[in-house]
């Protein structure tokens, strides 16, 4: 494979913000009380851009379209998202921040690091499991459920 082609950038660029601008593309997605993420949203981040807890989703979209360097990755001590204070966005952040300083209003679900098992934890679920456990989500009448894909 010829792996990243960096004359390919100028070309990316472009296409993933049309995509976005488009409504493509989403940093967040609501259902019901969940919310879909690919790290999480802590307080900390929220406050800092102003997010509107009633419409979080359409709050962290509009921002994602409007201002998407506020997604970027903030160095930490260390360098792994870990350090609340630097307030990581939803597409860096680890969960050991994020159980420390978690938005309380909504239960989460968030992928972006490695689990050995589907971890549940105060109102988050952890479901990056498919090249270990196999274990997914399914939400249905309002439920959700844990299922395993077969070996």
């Amino acid at each position: 494979s010829p792996g990243y082609q960096p004359d390919y950038a100028d070309l990316i660029t472009p296409l993933l913000q049309q995509a976005i601008e488009d409504g493509l593309m989403q940093m967040s997605y609501q259902h019901e009380m969940l919310l879909f993420t690919h790290a999480g949203v802590t307080k900390t981040w929220a406050r800092r851009n102003d997010l509107q807890s009633a419409d979080i989703q359409k709050s962290i979209n509009e921002l994602f379209i409007n201002s998407p360097d506020r997604f970027g990755y903030l160095q930490s001590t260390d360098d792994a998202g870990n350090q609340i204070p630097d307030g990581c966005s939803p597409i860096w952040v680890r969960p050991e921040q994020l159980i420390q300083d978690k938005i309380d209003t909504y239960i989460q679900v968030v992928g972006h690091t490695l689990q050995q098992r589907l971890t549940i934890a105060d109102n988050l679920y952890f479901i990056d499991t498919l090249g270990t456990s196999k274990e997914y989500l399914v939400v249905e009448d309002g439920k959700i459920i844990v299922n395993r894909l077969p070996d």
